[in-house]
Parts: structure tokens; sequence; C-alpha cells
């Protein structure tokens, strides 16, 4: 089940119901330190404020159904069960409840004040209208940077089916109006500077007069 924010707090996507195995057994894990955990009882429901992941099945075919025959259970609630860094920092979060939102304008564009109120992130994984946009643990894996902040860009006049550029990069195909960006922190403030050129593709997918913009921004210093 993919954990999403929703109104009430953390809340799960994809939920199904699944019948206990007559034998079905319970492992208690103290997954943050690593550990084998107290057995405390009963599994604790879902917590809807942390939004960490409390539970692995493991589930076997009866028949035609698909029933539980076991259930390992975390009980530090520090941590999700199977990624443990993966925290509720991170965990559950949408791109559009992180980003920093920005309008592009013609000519050159400073974004600062919207990318300094923006959300750091530094693991897990971020959704947008339940499909994974960015696998941000592994996106820093191999960074210098440990966290990183998105910008949503909104294009004038784009919408599905137009191009997109972001610098020298290869053409993306855009699915509306908007454009998302992770960026990396760096261990020495500078000026960033990205160039977005937005191409128009008609219905009969001849490419139009392509219009470019020009954003900078100062890289912020990971604390």
């Amino acid at each position: 089940t993919q954990i999403v924010t929703g109104a009430n707090g953390y809340e799960g996507m994809g939920e199904s119901t699944l019948a206990l195995d007559s034998d079905c057994v319970i492992i208690w894990v103290d997954a943050d330190n690593e550990k084998a955990g107290n057995d405390m009882g009963t599994v604790s429901a879902f917590d809807s404020v942390t939004g960490l992941k409390n539970a692995a099945l493991v589930v076997e075919k009866d028949g035609s159904d698909w029933v539980i025959v076991a259930i390992f259970a975390e009980t530090s609630n520090e941590v999700n069960i199977l990624t443990g860094g993966d925290t509720a920092a991170t965990q559950g979060k949408t791109v559009d409840s992180v980003a920093a939102k920005v309008t592009l304008v013609a000519g050159t564009q400073n974004v600062d004040a919207a990318l300094r109120n923006a959300e750091k992130v530094t693991s897990g994984k971020l959704y947008q209208d339940g499909v994974e946009q960015f696998d941000v643990t592994a996106l820093l894996a191999n960074a210098t940077s440990k966290s990183a902040k998105i910008i949503e860009f909104t294009i004038p006049n784009a919408k599905a089916g137009d191009k997109v550029k972001v610098d020298q990069n290869a053409d993306q195909v855009l699915d509306g109006d908007k454009l998302q960006l992770i960026v990396g922190a760096y261990s020495a403030q500078a000026t960033a500077t990205v160039t977005i050129t937005h191409t128009p593709v008609d219905n009969n997918g001849t490419d139009g007069t392509p219009v470019t913009y020009t954003v900078e921004y100062t890289r912020w210093q990971d604390q």
C-alpha cells in the first residue's frame, strides 16, 4: 500500500482486505535498532500522524484466495519496517506538498525566495497523483549533497504534448503545463543558472516557435 498525505494526515492508497491463515504468526521487529522487538501483544494500527509503515505481510495462495501467513510488526515506531531510514520526514509527502512553486516569466528570473521556503528532502520517495516522481534516496546516494529541494515550474501557454528541454538535455514531452526539477544542496553557496526551452506542438505534431526562459537561484548549504 502506498502512503500519501490526505485531509486527515497520512493514509494508504490501494488498500485491500485479506483473511488471516489459521496458523498465522507475528514476528516482532525493532527496525530502528536492527534487532528483534518486544512482544507487543497486538499489532498497532497504522499511525496517520507519523505515516510510518509498521507492518509487512507474508501471503500465500489458498485455493483461489490469498491469505496472510505471517506478519512482521515494527515496534520502535521510529522508522518504516522495510526501509528504515525512509522516515516520516519524507515518507508519504507528495511532490506538490514540498515543492517551490514558480510561474516562468520572460527574461532572467531569480527564484531564491520560492526556493528558500521549499521543504528540504533527504530520503524516501515522492509521489504525485499516486505515481512515483522522485526517489530521493537513490538520487542522493552517490551525490555529495545530503539534501535536495523540488522546484515546480508552471510554463505559460504549455499543454500536454508540448516539448520542454532543460539546458542541453534531451527534449521531454509534457503531460500538462508543469515541469518539476530536483536540485541538490552544495557545500558552498553559489549562483546556478538553468535554461528552460518550451516548444509548442500543434495537433498535427508540428513544432511551433520555441520560447526560452532563464532561471537563476542561489545554491544553499547543507546543514
